[in-house]
This record gives structure tokens, C-alpha cells and sequence, in this order.
């Protein structure tokens, strides 16, 4: 039977199981899914969307038309490997959709070092959706989203959106004008004034980082 979709959570013969599908164009993958790195380049030529790990990922988007992607391997975890995220901007087609994971140490510079580098390797993106896992602040959203050019929907999953006093930023290379006049305080400010520095930008949602005891840090 030729499949579009196939969701597999625990496969040991995952292979054999691709091979067979040329038409193929929807591959979610759970952990326990083994081999991929033995597939042929020629395998699921028409793999448009795909979930998964940061290591099945690397072996499944270069050379096939991926178009969307959800990576559930948080960037600048200790599974995190930066030459093998490099290799997911291969894609033989633009990718416009991403879903990602930040592991938040609780330090900005984390969090900004890592939405730079997704737009550094997904120029395209028209659709992102961010797992922050914690704090982010204002300045950060602020600097670094334009560089998604053609960005229509942004959100950001269990986020905290830090309030207290933050310097604006000294990048020349990210610094998009911005002059805080007391702090951005709260997120409809923040995409208020996000939505004036992209252009394209349209929908704009968030849901509250809820922490270790159950309890919403802010709305």
C-alpha cells in the first residue's frame, strides 16, 4: 500500500518500511525509530513534511523537498549537535515552516544565539513556532525576528516574557532602530511593535511558561 502520511513511534525495521513508500510525503518520528542514516539518498524522494529528531532530521532533509519541519531536539541541549543542525538547511526546497525546541538556561544570550541561528538556517520561514521553556525577553524578540524576512505567523510556546529593565541592543548588524522608552512590558506591546518591523507579519500568539509547580508566570 502506498501511504502520504505515516506516523511510526517504534520501528526497528524502518528501512525496509521507507523503501516501500516512494509516494510518501508526511514522516513523524519517534525516538525509537532506528537506521535512518542507511536509507539511499533516492528513498521518500517526495518528503514534504517531516518530525523528528535532530539526528534523523540531518539524514532525512538534505536532498529531499522539505518544506516543513518540527525538530524535537532542543537547540543547545546536551544532545545538540551543531554540524548535524547545520545540514537541515539542505532542503532541495525553501523550508517555510518550523517548529522548534530552545533549551533555556535562564540566559538570554542563549535564547537570542539560538533564534539567530534558525534564521540563519531557514531564511524562508514563513511560519515559526518556538518552544521557549522559560524566560525570553523583549529586546531579544525585538532584535532578532526581522531577520525572518518573510515571516507571516510567529509564536512562542510556554514563555515568560522577562519585564525587568534590559539594555537595547548594541549589534549594529541587529539593531532595527528600536528606542525603549519605559521597556516593553508586556506581549501584545512586544508583536505590536514587532509587526512594524516585519512587514509580512500577521498572526501573533503565545501561550505562558508554567514552570515546574503548575503556575502561569504571565499571560
Amino acid at each position: 500500500m502506498s501511504l502520504k502520511r505515516l506516523h511510526l513511534w517504534q520501528c526497528e525495521k524502518l528501512v525496509e518500511v521507507l523503501r516501500d513508500q516512494p509516494e510518501l510525503e508526511e514522516l513523524r518520528l519517534g525516538r525509537n525509530c532506528f537506521c535512518v542514516e542507511l536509507l539511499e539518498n533516492t528513498d521518500v524522494p517526495k518528503l514534504r513534511s517531516l518530525s523528528s529528531g535532530l539526528k534523523d532530521a540531518a539524514y532525512l532533509v538534505p536532498g529531499r523537498p522539505i518544506e516543513r519541519l518540527e525538530l524535537d531536539t532542543p537547540f543547545s541541549s546536551q544532545n545538540f549537535n551543531l554540524r548535524l543542525f547545520q545540514k537541515l538547511s539542505l532542503s532541495t526546497k525553501p523550508i517555510t515552516y518550523v517548529s522548534v525546541t530552545i533549551y533555556n538556561s535562564w540566559e538570554d544570550g542563549v535564547v537570542r544565539a539560538a533564534i539567530r541561528a534558525f534564521a540563519g538556517n531557514w531564511p524562508d520561514t514563513e511560519r515559526l513556532r518556538i518552544n521557549v521553556d522559560g524566560p525570553i525577553t523583549g529586546q531579544t524578540i525585538l532584535d532578532e525576528i526581522p531577520a525572518f524576512q518573510s515571516i507571516r505567523e510567529l509564536g512562542f510556546v510556554s514563555a515568560s516574557l522577562t519585564t525587568a529593565e534590559e539594555p537595547a541592543s548594541t549589534n549594529p548588524v541587529h539593531n532595527y532602530g528600536i528606542v525603549q522608552r519605559g521597556y516593553l512590558k508586556d506581549w501584545e506591546q512586544i508583536f505590536s511593535h514587532l509587526k512594524e518591523l516585519c512587514p509580512t507579519l500577521v498572526k501573533t500568539w503565545h501561550t505562558p511558561y508554567i514552570g515546574a509547580y503548575g503556575r502561569g508566570w504571565d499571560s
